[in-house]
C-alpha cells in the first residue's frame, strides 16, 4: 500500500455525526461526505471557492466530498 500523501490528521476520516442538509445559498457545511436520498444534481463550494456541480447523482448515492 502506498504512502497517504494528502492525509491531514484534521480532516476526519469517519464521520462523527450526521445532519440533514437541503438546498441554501447562504448556509454553509464542512461535510467529509453527503448521503444523496434524492437524484440530481449537487452543487458544492470547496474550500478555494470554486463551485463544482455534480451531475445526474443517483439517489442513495454517497457523494465524498
Amino acid at each position: 500500500m502506498g504512502k497517504l500523501t494528502n492525509f491531514s490528521p484534521t480532516f476526519p476520516m469517519f464521520p462523527g455525526d450526521a445532519a440533514l442538509v437541503t438546498t441554501s445559498d447562504s448556509v454553509t457545511f464542512n461535510p467529509s461526505v453527503l448521503y444523496i436520498g434524492g437524484g440530481g444534481n449537487v452543487r458544492v463550494q470547496t474550500a478555494q471557492g470554486t463551485d463544482i456541480v455534480f451531475g445526474s447523482v443517483p439517489a442513495g448515492f454517497i457523494l465524498p466530498v
